[in-house]
């Protein structure tokens, strides 16, 4: 083996080591290459990749650390703002539309930002749940999230 920039490199005129080889395996030493991953690998390029083992689980997303499936109070009021936001842009009549969800979009930004300094409080809950009630039962919001 030569060096090459502080890299070790094959000699030009010796094989590729076997961990190297580009192309084909055998059977021989796929058994022992477990924990490998198999990569089509074109000619100057390794044939194989060890794969890092997880040292803890994978969680899926949106789960939070305390094991709910729920997202916080101010990632709710955050969605809430951004989705009557985006209802903007879909309005069916966008000029009527607008003073409401401009009304809203406020009280959501009020609470979200209300929740960011004094935390997740009972009011706060309420005050979430009413506006989040109000905006998806209005039936203009809910065509608005259906043309988008």
């Amino acid at each position: 083996m030569a060096t090459k920039g502080g890299k070790r490199v094959a000699a030009k005129k010796g094989k590729t080591p076997p961990a190297r080889r580009v192309g084909k395996t055998t059977p021989s030493q796929a058994k022992g290459a477990r924990g490998t991953k198999s990569v089509v690998a074109s000619k100057g390029q390794t044939a194989t990749k060890p794969q890092a083992p997880s040292s803890r689980p994978v969680t899926p997303r949106g789960v939070l650390a305390r094991g709910l499936a729920q997202p916080s109070p101010l990632e709710r009021a955050a969605r809430l703002r951004d989705a009557i936001e985006q209802s903007k842009l879909s309005a069916a009549d966008p000029w009527g539309y607008a003073a409401k969800a401009r009304a809203w979009r406020q009280r959501a930004q009020q609470l979200v930002d209300e929740i960011a300094r004094s935390g997740d409080t009972p009011a706060l809950q309420r005050g979430l749940a009413t506006l989040a009630a109000e905006v998806e039962g209005d039936r203009d919001f809910q065509e608005a999230r259906r043309r988008a």
